[in-house]
C-alpha cells in the first residue's frame, strides 16, 4: 500500500504537475534577463554576479531530466520535511562517484565547479551513519539545480503524513481543529449537560467545540515553542540543524 519514497521521483512528478506554458514563458523570460545581465556594457555593473556565474554549470549539453527548480525542490521539501543545504552543511563523506560526476562536469565545461547542494533529511545530515536517500546538485547560471548525485535508502512513505501538520501554519491549524471535532463528537451529550431535551447536535455541542479548539490550540502552540520546532515552511533551506 505505502511504497518507499524516492526524494528524485518526487521531484519528477513536481515537475510534470507544475510544467505549464507559464513556467516555460517565465523560464525563457528569466533566461534572457540573465543573458541581458552579461552583455559588454552590463558585465561591470553587475561584476560580482559575473564572477559567481565562473562556478556555476551552463544548461546547455545537460541531460535536462536531472534539471529541476527552485520551486520544485522547496515544494518538495516542505511536503517531505526535508533540508536544501549547502554541501559543507553535510558532515558525511560524500561517495567516490559523485566525485568523479564533479571531475566529468569540471572537464566538459572547463571550469571548477562551487555552489553544491544537497537535499536529505535533518536525520542524516547531523547523523551520516543513517542510510538514507540524499541528493547532490550543483546550481546552474539560471538559477536551477542540476542533480549531479543520489544515495542512501528510500523513505518512509508515511513521513509526507508524519509530518503533514508541520508543514506550515495552515496545516497545524487543520490539524488542531480536526482534532477538536474528532474530541467533540466522541463525547457523550450527558456529559455537557443535564437538560433531557439536548440533542446530540445541539448548542451545548458547539460551546464544546470551540471550548476543546481553545484549549488544543493553547497545547499546540506551548508545545512548539517549548520544542523549537518550526514549521517546514521557514526552515527547508535553513542551515540550522
Amino acid at each position: 500500500m505505502f511504497r518507499p519514497v524516492h526524494i528524485q521521483n518526487e521531484l519528477e512528478r513536481e515537475r510534470k504537475k507544475l510544467l505549464d506554458a507559464g513556467d516555460i514563458l517565465v523560464f525563457d523570460a528569466k533566461r534572457i534577463l540573465h543573458d541581458q545581465q552579461f552583455t559588454e556594457k552590463n558585465i561591470l555593473g553587475n561584476l560580482k554576479s559575473y564572477n559567481k556565474s565562473f562556478g556555476l554549470l551552463n544548461e546547455e549539453g545537460l541531460n535536462k531530466e536531472q534539471l529541476f527548480t527552485h520551486t520544485e525542490i522547496k515544494n518538495i521539501c516542505i511536503r517531505y520535511r526535508l533540508r536544501f543545504v549547502d554541501s559543507d552543511v553535510y558532515t558525511g563523506e560524500f561517495p567516490y562517484e559523485s566525485i568523479l560526476k564533479i571531475k566529468d562536469l569540471n572537464e566538459l565545461q572547463r571550469k571548477d565547479l562551487n555552489y553544491f547542494k544537497v537535499i536529505s533529511t535533518v536525520d542524516r545530515l547531523k547523523h551520516p551513519f543513517l542510510d538514507q536517500d540524499t541528493l547532490l546538485f550543483c546550481e546552474t547560471v539560471y538559477g536551477n539545480y542540476y542533480l549531479i548525485h543520489r544515495w542512501g535508502a528510500a523513505l518512509s512513505a508515511r513521513r509526507k503524513w508524519n509530518f503533514f501538520f508541520l508543514r506550515n501554519f495552515e496545516t497545524i491549524l487543520l490539524f488542531t481543529v480536526l482534532i477538536s471535532a474528532f474530541l467533540t463528537l466522541i463525547t457523550p451529550t450527558k456529559l455537557m449537560t443535564n437538560d433531557p431535551r439536548a440533542e446530540f447536535f445541539s448548542l451545548y455541542r458547539s460551546a464544546l467545540f470551540f471550548h476543546i479548539l481553545i484549549i488544543n490550540t493553547g497545547f499546540v502552540v506551548f508545545y512548539l515553542f517549548k520544542k523549537g520546532i518550526p514549521f517546514s515552511s521557514s526552515c527547508w533551506d535553513s542551515k540550522k540543524l
